[in-house]
């Protein structure tokens, strides 16, 4: 979008705040609205969000703002870097041993949070799976306690009410050491999300107001379903989804001023055919460079979901699909993706997590600038070379044949005989080899024992607190 549109999309966004207004269904947060000059039905919980308000608000979200691993790694959120978070929530997973589908279990959990804490390309480990095999009353806690143990990288996960949000604070300042360090240096991410149209339950207001009273930086996404909960032009989607995103700004600085987020975006289509949302759909990437560049606009850091397909295994379609969405939102200046999986979303295997590790690592490769100076011009070495001579012999080939190329551990750049000769192997078998070889070998470092006693007296007490 050009500079025109993007004062479009804001300017219908602010109309939509201001006429029709947010449904926010929180006494608290209702009040704070009242005092800021917001028009508000206290028997609809409807505000009609002004724009000076809207205005004020985003005058105060921070520009950056820094998330760390257990070991202290700082990834600095808004400041020009790419960070990628692995596979978030799904409902199933295909079994690395039978390939069948099945519902998510804890031990996945730990598998591919081992996983992920030994790829290089995935810098934040969101909870993969829900763990059917764990009481509901405490699925929550004891998920991000599975992902916190077999991973030294941030964790992420997505709090649906106080409780769990509170939960979630606790483990993080057991991780931290309290919970002002835990604001000082938040080891723990969350992701929040409205509920399209304009809708922010009592439940999703309670896990912002743990967040953002702390400072601590989450997401705050809006996904709505183009045709279903929004309007089905691009258009109209991205400026409701605006919306929703200035109306998570407003909430957040009226709890406490300064407090950061993410302004976030997973809009995606709806295949009327069929009645399914279109993830793999080039329009879903679109979705994510508009969102994107809206936060470029506001000057606020930007989170998307991308690494999306329909595709139900790691094959041709989910390659070209996925590649597709994460490219889009990179190039459009996201500070920070998720991988969306196979299936909408709602499913995801080993393989599939080490083929995304492979794009992203074409990605870093592509943000990663070549030098050109005396050395890389390489002058002197094409003069003793001369023309219609042999570069692979020579010293400077040598020593500089890893500088500028990424070299795959994945793709295959056999010849067919070689390839043929080893198996034949297609690239998803490839990659749940190297997949299951690093879950088998790669050791994330303990956590100190301190943090693992309270850890675990935190579980003890999960299922008394927790809703059912």
């Amino acid at each position: 979008m050009g500079i025109s549109d993007l004062e479009t999309i804001h300017s219908a966004s602010l109309e939509i705040l201001e006429q029709v207004g947010i449904k926010v269904e929180h006494p608290r947060l209702l009040g704070l609205l009242t005092d800021n000059g917001c028009e508000v039905d206290g028997s609809t919980s409807l505000a009609k969000v002004n724009r000076d308000i809207v205005n004020r608000s985003m005058k105060k979200v921070p520009h950056s703002f820094n998330i760390y691993s257990r070991k202290s790694d700082e990834l600095k959120v808004g400041s020009g870097d790419f960070y990628f978070v692995s596979a978030n929530d799904n409902s199933f997973i295909l079994d690395s041993e039978t390939l069948q589908r099945r519902p998510g279990r804890l031990n996945d959990i730990s598998d591919i949070a081992k996983l992920v804490d030994g790829l290089e390309f995935c810098h934040i480990c969101a909870v993969p799976v829900l763990a059917y095999d764990v009481d509901t009353r405490c699925r929550f806690i004891y998920s991000a306690a599975e992902v916190v143990k077999n991973t030294e990288k941030t964790c992420y996960h997505d709090p649906t009410n106080g409780v769990e949000a509170r939960q979630y604070v606790e483990l993080g300042a057991a991780i931290a050491g309290s919970e002002d360090e835990l604001s000082r240096k938040p080891t723990i991410y969350a992701c929040i999300a409205a509920s399209s149209p304009l809708t922010f339950p009592r439940d999703t207001c309670d896990v912002i107001w743990e967040f953002a009273s702390r400072k601590l930086p989450f997401n705050a996404i809006s996904a709505p379903i183009v045709g279903v909960n929004c309007p089905v032009t691009m258009a109209g989607a991205i400026s409701l989804a605006n919306a929703e995103n200035l109306a998570f700004v407003v909430l957040t600085q009226l709890i406490s001023e300064g407090a950061p987020l993410a302004f976030g975006g997973a809009t995606v289509g709806f295949d009327m055919r069929y009645g399914i949302c279109a993830y793999g759909g080039i329009e879903y990437g679109m979705f994510g460079m508009a969102a994107a560049q809206l936060a470029r606009f506001y000057d606020v850091p930007s989170y998307g979901a991308g690494g999306a397909t329909n595709a139900n295994l790691s094959d041709a379609q989910s390659g070209y699909e996925k590649m597709s969405s994460s490219m889009l939102n990179y190039l459009a200046g996201r500070d920070m993706m998720c991988d969306a999986g196979l299936n909408q979303n709602g499913l995801t295997s080993l393989d599939n997590i080490v083929i995304q590790n492979e794009i992203v690592a074409m990605l870093a490769r592509l943000s990663r600038k070549f030098a050109t100076n005396d050395e890389t011009l390489a002058l002197d070495n094409l003069s003793s070379v001369g023309a219609g001579g042999n570069f692979l012999s020579s010293e400077h080939t040598r020593t500089h044949f890893k500088t500028d190329f990424y070299y795959s551990d994945v793709s295959s750049r056999e010849s067919f005989e070689a390839w043929f000769s080893k198996g034949a192997l297609e690239i998803s078998e490839k990659a749940l080899t190297l997949a299951k070889e690093t879950i088998s070998k790669h050791k994330p470092a303990p956590l100190p024992l301190e943090t693992d006693a309270k850890m675990k007296h935190l579980l003890k007490r999960a299922a008394k607190e927790s809703p059912i």
